[in-house]
C-alpha cells in the first residue's frame, strides 16, 4: 500500500507538472505587465484615502465601504438612510486592503524558483514536490493579485466617478462632493470651486494582462 500511494503521488506530481509548468513563463510574463497598474493602484490607496481625508477633509471610505452610496432623509425620530446606487471597485479605497505589487512580486518570486534540472520525469520525487508547490503558490498568489487589480481599477473608472459627481451633488448626499474626471486627470473637492486635481498614470488605461489558469 505505501509503495501505491507513493507510485501514485509521482504520478499524479508527473501529470500536474506536465500540464501547467511551461504556463509559468506566460504567468511572469503577465505579473510583469501587471506591476506598473498594481504599483499606481496602490498610490492611489494612499492618495484617495488618508492624503485626501487630511488635506480637505473628504473620508471616502466612510461612505463607500459596504460598496452602496447612501442618500438621508431626516424625520422626526432622526435620520433615515437609503441606498443610492452600488459602488464598484471600493478596495482602492479601502484602507485595509493589502497592497498589490507585493504580492505579484511574490507569486513571481514562487515561479522563479522553479527548478526541475532532470526535467520533470527523471527529477526526483523531492525536487518535483517542491516545484508543484512553488507553482502552485505561484498561481494561487498571483491570480489573487490581478483579481484585485481588476476591482480596484474599477473605482477610478468614467462610469463610477461619474456615479460619485451625482450622488454628491445632491441636497439628500450625506455629505457634499465634487468630482470628475478628465482623461488622466481626476479633480475632487467638497464643492466645484476647491479641488485638488490628482493625476493618473496612462498605465490606468491599458488593459490588465491575462493571468493564466491551472489545469487541474
Amino acid at each position: 500500500m505505501s509503495e501505491l500511494r507513493e507510485r501514485m503521488n509521482r504520478e499524479a506530481a508527473i501529470a500536474y507538472l506536465s500540464k501547467n509548468v511551461d504556463m509559468r513563463f506566460d504567468a511572469l510574463r503577465a505579473i510583469e505587465g501587471a506591476l506598473p497598474i498594481a504599483e499606481h493602484l496602490d498610490d492611489l490607496q494612499d492618495i484617495f484615502g488618508e492624503k485626501l481625508k487630511r488635506t480637505i477633509g473628504i473620508d471616502l471610505w466612510q461612505h463607500v465601504r459596504d460598496g452602496q452610496l447612501k442618500i438621508v432623509t431626516q424625520t422626526r425620530q432622526g435620520p433615515v438612510f437609503a441606498g443610492y446606487a452600488s459602488i464598484a471597485g471600493i478596495s482602492l479605497v479601502d484602507p485595509a486592503r493589502k497592497k498589490i505589487a507585493p504580492s505579484l512580486r511574490t507569486a513571481a518570486r514562487a515561479l522563479e524558483k522553479i527548478d526541475l534540472p532532470m526535467g520533470i520525469v527523471n527529477t526526483n520525487d523531492e525536487q518535483r514536490a517542491v516545484a508543484a508547490r512553488h507553482l502552485t503558490r505561484g498561481f494561487s498568489v498571483g491570480k489573487s493579485a490581478f483579481d484585485a487589480i481588476n476591482d480596484a481599477k474599477a473605482f477610478i473608472s468614467v462610469t463610477t466617478i461619474a456615479t460619485l459627481r451625482n450622488w454628491g451633488n445632491r441636497a439628500d448626499a450625506p455629505m457634499s462632493l465634487y468630482v470628475s474626471r478628465d482623461g488622466l486627470e481626476i479633480q475632487i473637492g467638497k464643492t466645484h470651486q476647491s479641488v485638488r486635481r490628482i493625476t493618473l498614470d496612462n498605465c490606468v488605461d491599458t488593459p490588465v494582462p491575462k493571468f493564466p489558469e491551472l489545469t487541474l
